[in-house]
């Protein structure tokens, strides 16, 4: 990426070479380390984003599942929980977390956003990956009036 291109947001445009300062609680990014900016974010954090990718994700149990079904409890996971990460990431950067999604659509990960945003009660974000499918699917939420998004491409 080169400095002229531009993170630009619903309230203006900013500098990429802004892209890691503050402004925004919380930062979205596809866990794909070809994105431009993906390994200068897991250095910042520490390899927080190498950890995750390489820590072993748990399945839920054949017998849970039979228990679940059996006494027909709801579980509140419609996706795949591997599909999002929430990373704490105020000790690393001037935001609060880092959003990583796997190998998701952005209708999934629009809802899984306004589902953090009536959670955690941010009021800004960032979008680091392909944005553009993403941002419309914001757009198009009853919650898109109270974020301020922001958003870089990855070219």
């Amino acid at each position: 990426m080169n400095v002229s291109q531009a993170v630009t947001s619903t309230e203006g445009s900013v500098a990429a070479i802004n892209a890691l300062t503050a402004g925004s609680d919380l930062w979205v990014i596809d866990n794909n380390p070809n994105l431009s900016l993906w390994h200068t974010i897991d250095f910042a954090t520490c390899s927080l984003l190498t950890e995750n990718n390489l820590h072993k994700k748990t399945e839920t149990l054949a017998e849970l599942t039979q228990i679940l079904e059996a006494t027909r409890l709801e579980t509140k996971l419609k996706y795949n929980p591997s599909a999002f990460v929430l990373l704490g990431t105020s000790n690393h950067f001037r935001n609060k977390w880092i959003l990583v999604y796997t190998q998701t659509q952005p209708e999934q990960i629009a809802i899984e956003i306004e589902k953090l945003e009536g959670t955690l009660n941010f009021s800004s974000l960032r979008l680091f990956s392909d944005s553009q499918p993403i941002l419309k699917q914001l757009k198009a939420r009853p919650t898109a009036s109270r974020l301020t998004i922001s958003f870089i491409e990855n070219t």
